[in-house]
C-alpha cells in the first residue's frame, strides 16, 4: 500500500493513512502491527524529511517502541526487524529530527546490538546496522550546535552499556 512511488505515497497520506497506521501498530496481535510499521517505513523513507516528519509528528515512536519490546518478549524476530527498521528511517536525515521527538528509540537500539550477542537471536547485518546507524545519529552533534544538548544525547547512548558490545562487534 505504501510502497509506490512518491506520488502514490503522497495519495495514502492526503487519505489519513498514518494515524490509522500507527493505531494499528497497537494491535494486540503482533504481525498486524508489524505490517502497519513497514508501511509507516515505506512512507517515511521518502522524500527527504517531509514524510518522516508526518510520521513522526503522527505520533509513531512510542507505538513502535512498544511492538519492539513486545516483539523481544514473544521472540518475533520480525516484529523487531521491522519496527528497527521503520524506527531507524525516524532518526535519520538532515535536517536531524528533533532529539525529544526520538530520543526514547535509544534504549531500544542499543537492545538490539545487545542481542546480537545471543546465538540465534537476530543474526541479521542489516538489522545491527540499521540500529548502529540510528544511535549514531542519535548521538551526534544536530544543527542546533548547543554543547549541552550534544552531550544529553551521547550520554543517552553511552548509559544504555551498549558501547562495549559495538566495540566487540568491531573487533
Amino acid at each position: 500500500m505504501a510502497s509506490g512511488t512518491a506520488e502514490q505515497k503522497k495519495e495514502v497520506i492526503s487519505n489519513g493513512a498514518i494515524p490509522g497506521l500507527i493505531r494499528l501498530m497497537e494491535s494486540e496481535i503482533l504481525e498486524i502491527g508489524t505490517q502497519a510499521a513497514c508501511a509507516l517505513g515505506n512512507i517515511a523513507a521518502d522524500e527527504g524529511v517531509d514524510f518522516r516528519d508526518m510520521v513522526l509528528q503522527g505520533g509513531a515512536v512510542g507505538p513502535l517502541i512498544k511492538m519492539m519490546e513486545k516483539g523481544f518478549v514473544e521472540n518475533n524476530m520480525e516484529a523487531i526487524k521491522q519496527g528497527n527498521r521503520t524506527l531507524s528511517y525516524l532518526c535519520q536525515e538532515m535536517p536531524l529530527p528533533p532529539y525529544e521527538e526520538v530520543k526514547d528509540s535509544v534504549q531500544v537500539f542499543a537492545q538490539v546490538v545487545m542481542s546480537q550477542e545471543d546465538e540465534g537471536v537476530l543474526e541479521d547485518v542489516g538489522v545491527l546496522e540499521d540500529a548502529l546507524c540510528a544511535l549514531v545519529y542519535l548521538s551526534g552533534e544536530s544543527e542546533e550546535k548547543v554543547k549541552e544538548i550534544a552531550q544529553e544525547k551521547v550520554q543517552r547512548v553511552l548509559d544504555t552499556g551498549v558501547v562495549p558490545f559495538v566495540v566487540k562487534l568491531l573487533e
